[in-house]
């Protein structure tokens, strides 16, 4: 039966799976290609089991969606909204002002198991444990051009409000991406300069835009 629950530190593995697969399948063509064949699972365990064993207050709360089979096929996250430099469009409230505020962290799905409604299922147990922590509003970001996405949370109640922001952060910046993203920042980092010297400066997402969906709980 399927079912969606809190994640354990248990799942650690799984949700590795889960996570690299998903970014590789939907990402790719908006992030580097060397960037997503480096994305390693077994590394990505051992930082979502630090994740998962170490969650601290303001952090996300972690769910994992299992199918019929009882495997882990989708996992999501969510919490208070993060404040962020939105390029156009209403900035985000201050936490400190409005705690009312939950923002969709992740959302990431197998994508074995694309089009049988389980993305839906597992938005709408998110929307839940947000609207079950008491958040009245809950907001969301997501790259402009992942159709897919955009279609699944239009369906679901949520609506572009108007705000949009350029990442030009490192990829692997953020709760997630720095989970399953560093093996696989090596892979693109040209590894000296002329003189000699290691480059340092982290892969960027080639200020990929987003837009912030919105949706009352």
């Amino acid at each position: 039966m399927v079912q969606v629950r809190k994640a354990t530190v248990e799942d650690a593995a799984a949700m590795a799976v889960v996570h690299t697969a998903a970014w590789k399948a939907a990402y790719r063509g908006e992030m580097p290609d060397a960037y997503l064949d480096g994305l390693d699972a077994t590394e990505a365990t051992g930082r979502w089991r630090h994740a998962l064993a170490h969650r601290g207050e303001g952090q996300a709360t972690n769910l994992v969606l299992e199918d019929d089979a009882g495997t882990v096929v989708g996992i999501a996250g969510v919490g208070p909204e993060r404040l962020v430099e939105v390029t156009s469009g209403p900035g985000p409230r201050p936490s400190d002002e409005d705690s009312s505020v939950g923002e969709l962290w992740m959302i990431n799905l197998h994508p074995a198991s694309w089009g049988k409604g389980l993305g839906r299922r597992l938005l709408e147990s998110a929307t839940q444990e947000l609207r079950a922590a008491g958040y009245r509003e809950a907001v969301l970001w997501v790259l402009d051009t992942n159709a897919r996405a955009r279609r699944l949370y239009g369906r679901a109640g949520w609506a572009a409000d108007g705000a949009s922001r350029r990442t030009a952060r490192s990829i692997r910046s953020g709760p997630y991406g720095a989970i399953i993203g560093a093996a696989a920042a090596a892979a693109i980092r040209p590894a000296k300069t002329n003189a000699g010297s290691r480059i340092t400066t982290p892969p960027r997402a080639d200020r990929r835009a987003r837009a912030r969906y919105r949706r009352r709980c």
